[in-house]
């Protein structure tokens, strides 16, 4: 079965049009490992999936169906791994959002703080007013202190 299995990854490098070494290397696997090795495990085939997603491992491990897949195939998982990449980016943008709205609200109290100080100063300002003395009503001429002289 294995025999077959390599023929078979063989065709596929014929159908990709590249080297075995250069399949190897990209895989994962030793330079030699396809001729040098009887038995092709499962962990193995799986790197071959992950780097070559339109292989069709069906027919590669049996022989049954098409070697490559349907585009919808390797659509779904492309189109998965976008979405998750798009999912990150929103995730940090929604960070970077929140944190802009915590420093906005931030701002907004100390602006609050700051506005209630500035009417407490208006009303103190108004009251002290109030009090003051009026100099069109003060008896005229202003009193002033005068020094008393004492004659010897």
């Amino acid at each position: 079965m294995d025999k077959i299995v390599k023929e078979r990854i063989k065709e596929f490098l014929e159908y990709l049009n590249i080297g075995q070494n250069a399949f190897e290397a990209k895989v994962g696997w030793s330079n030699g490992y396809i001729n040098n090795t009887k038995n092709i495990s499962a962990d193995k085939l799986k790197s071959v999936a992950n780097e070559y997603p339109q292989l069709s491992l069906e027919w590669l491990i049996t022989g049954n169906g098409e070697m490559i897949k349907r585009e919808v195939d390797i659509d779904y998982k492309e189109k998965y791994y976008n979405l998750l990449e798009e999912q990150n980016e929103t995730r940090s943008e929604l960070n970077s959002l929140n944190a802009r709205h915590i420093d906005i609200m931030n701002e907004l109290h100390d602006a609050k703080i700051q506005n209630l100080e500035l009417m407490k100063e208006i009303e103190q300002l108004k009251s002290n007013k109030r009090h003051a003395v009026d100099p069109a009503l003060s008896s005229y001429p202003p009193q002033r202190d005068v020094d008393i002289v004492t004659k010897k």
